[in-house]
């Protein structure tokens, strides 16, 4: 179960997903924003006229969302695609849809404190964090 995954170049291919899902979902959430602006009336000197928390949880369900639909009818999402990797679920088999929403839930959590959630993926042999190690996953390459 703790077997390192067979990635080539070990994190680079999870890492250059990583960067373009990141790069998806910033851009996302920055057009969704702009829009609430837009429909509010708000300008962006006024931000802090808006309820805060309400759109960070939104933006935080989007993203899941996004995680989890593609991890669950794929095991890619659209980073993973371009850089030639999947999740699977124990022995290669398909993510199953609560352990995609585990999976995206703590992934996106361990991201927030400015990715320090992720530095087990570093130091760990198999190359899992908390994500893959709570929803039996790994990151292999695709094939």
């Amino acid at each position: 179960d703790d077997a390192p995954t067979a990635q080539g170049d070990g994190l680079g291919p999870r890492f250059r997903a990583g960067l373009i899902d990141a790069t998806l979902l910033i851009a996302i959430d920055l057009i969704v924003v702009w829009l609430t602006f837009r429909v509010a009336g708000v300008t962006s000197e006024e931000w802090r006229l808006l309820p805060l928390v309400p759109l960070g949880g939104f933006l935080f369900l989007l993203d899941t969302a996004y995680l989890v639909t593609f991890t669950a009818a794929s095991g890619q999402t659209i980073g993973k695609m371009l850089s030639g990797v999947r999740v699977v679920y124990g022995d290669h088999g398909r993510v199953p849809f609560g352990h995609a929403v585990l999976r995206s839930v703590i992934v996106l959590l361990c991201v927030l404190p400015a990715g320090l959630g992720l530095v087990p993926l570093f130091l760990d042999a198999s190359r899992r964090g908390a994500h893959d190690r709570l929803a039996g996953t790994r990151v292999v390459p695709a094939s």
